[in-house]
C-alpha cells in the first residue's frame, strides 16, 4: 500500500529530529547534553496537547490539513538546522510538534477511506508496520548518508530529512482521494 510506504519514508525522515537534534545542538556548542534532551521532549509535549484538538483542525482546514502539517514540520526541520540559539531551538522544536499534531490523524483517516470494505483493521495494521519501519530504520538511514558522504553534519542531515518531508507532504497532498474532490472546509 502506497500510503505505508508514505509513513515508513515521514517517519525515517522525522526521526531525523530524534537522532539529529541532539547531536547537532552539541557539534555547534548551543547548549549541554541535558539540555538537548528537554528541546526534543518540547516536540512530543507540544503535539500531544494539539492533538487533543485534531478534530477542530481538520474541521477549519479540511483536506489542506496534511499539506499544512507536512510543509509546517518540513519547514520547522530545516529551521532547526539553521538555529543558534537554545531558546528559539525549543521554539521551533515545539513548533514542528504542533504540525506534527495532524499527520498521523489524517494519515489513518484516509487509510480508512481507501481501504476495501472489511478491511479497516488490516489497513490499520499496514501503516503500523510502514510507521514501525520507518522509526527503526531511520538511524541506518542516516548513517548510510553518512558513510556515503562522511562529511555529512548533523545539520545538512536535518535540512535534507526537512526538505524530504515538504516534497512529501506535497505528494500526500495531491495523491490524496480527497485533493482530487472539493473536501467541506468550514
Amino acid at each position: 500500500m502506497l500510503l505505508a510506504v508514505g509513513l515508513f519514508l515521514f517517519y525515517a525522515l522525522l526521526f531525523a529530529l530524534y537522532i539529529k537534534v541532539p547531536t547537532a545542538l552539541i557539534e555547534n556548542r548551543i547548549t549541554t547534553p541535558g539540555a538537548t534532551g528537554l528541546i526534543v521532549s518540547s516536540f512530543t509535549i507540544a503535539a500531544m496537547v494539539v492533538s487533543l484538538g485534531y478534530g477542530q483542525i481538520y474541521r477549519h482546514l479540511g483536506h489542506y490539513t496534511i499539506l499544512i502539517s507536512m510543509l509546517g514540520v518540513g519547514i520547522t526541520m530545516m529551521l532547526l538546522a539553521e538555529s543558534r540559539t537554545a531558546g528559539l531551538d525549543y521554539l521551533i522544536s515545539a513548533c514542528s510538534g504542533v504540525f506534527f499534531a495532524s499527520t498521523l490523524p489524517y494519515a489513518f483517516m484516509l487509510g480508512a477511506q481507501i481501504s476495501p470494505a472489511h478491511a479497516e483493521n488490516l489497513t490499520s495494521s499496514i501503516l503500523l508496520i510502514g510507521i514501525n519501519l520507518g522509526v527503526f530504520l531511520s538511524p541506518y538511514l542516516f548513517n548510510l548518508m553518512k558513510l556515503i558522504h562522511p562529511d555529512l553534519s548533523a545539520n545538512t542531515s536535518l535540512l535534507i530529512a526537512g526538505m524530504g518531508i515538504v516534497l512529501l507532504g506535497l505528494a500526500f497532498f495531491f495523491a490524496s482521494p480527497t485533493a482530487r474532490k472539493e473536501a467541506p472546509v468550514q
